[in-house]
């Protein structure tokens, strides 16, 4: 199996996307795939990472007693350096926005973020969007996945960027296939900081193109 094909099954399987014959074909698959392993090996290390949802700090209650059932029950065991690894899945609710009305005119990523910050819209639930987004930010690698999203419009691409104290600074293009949005790599994201995900041209890319998709701003310490 191809690293980008194993990577979008980890994180699908990670945010609890597969149903139970997906979850069972893809553990027996796991076993005698290289590419899987390292993918999920890779997925799992980034688990002790922040998760974040727009518009507060801290998950929520619920989540939390989530995480806490799932510590101390194994969901499954993949067998990688001779070694049993336990699966828990970090996955949070939220209503994304979406809009097809794109400018044409682009704004350098050196656009102050103050500015950038006038073009947000907030969430709209009723978009017709029911997603997950899962961020988790360890050093200077980053996997965010949003499910749930549909494709960009034609001759777009997914792009993500984060704002913070250095400015506007673009992250990377996001793959897309199935409804699921996702990038792995590196990426400079501090506390504080704000992530948003828009819509850009291919021959664009790198340059802010607004409004943003998705937005949230992570948890500062």
């Amino acid at each position: 199996m191809a690293l980008c094909e194993a990577e979008y099954l980890a994180l699908r399987y990670l945010a609890g996307d597969l149903d139970t014959q997906e979850q069972e074909r893809y553990r027996k698959h796991v076993a005698s795939c290289s590419a899987c392993q390292m993918a999920y090996r890779d997925a799992l290390s980034w688990t002790d990472g922040v998760v974040w949802r727009h518009g507060q700090k801290t998950p929520p209650g619920r989540v939390w007693r989530a995480i806490r059932r799932r510590i101390g029950a194994p969901v499954w065991r993949v067998w990688v350096s001779s070694a049993a690894v336990t699966v828990v899945a970090l996955v949070m609710g939220l209503a994304l926005g979406h809009w097809v009305g794109y400018r044409q005119g682009a704004h350098v990523a050196t656009t102050h973020p103050a500015y950038l910050a006038a073009t947000l819209k907030p969430p709209t639930p009723d978009a017709g969007l029911d997603g997950h987004v899962l961020i988790v930010p360890q050093a200077n690698r980053m996997v965010m996945m949003i499910v749930g999203i549909n494709a960009p419009a034609p001759g777009q691409v997914y792009e993500a960027w984060t704002l913070g104290d250095q400015g506007a600074v673009p992250i990377g293009t996001l793959k897309w296939k199935d409804h699921v949005a996702w990038y792995i790599g590196k990426a400079q994201v501090s506390p504080g900081d704000q992530v948003v995900v828009c819509q850009e041209y291919v021959s664009w890319v790198g340059e802010w193109m607004g409004p943003e998709v998705v937005g949230a701003t992570l948890p500062s310490t």
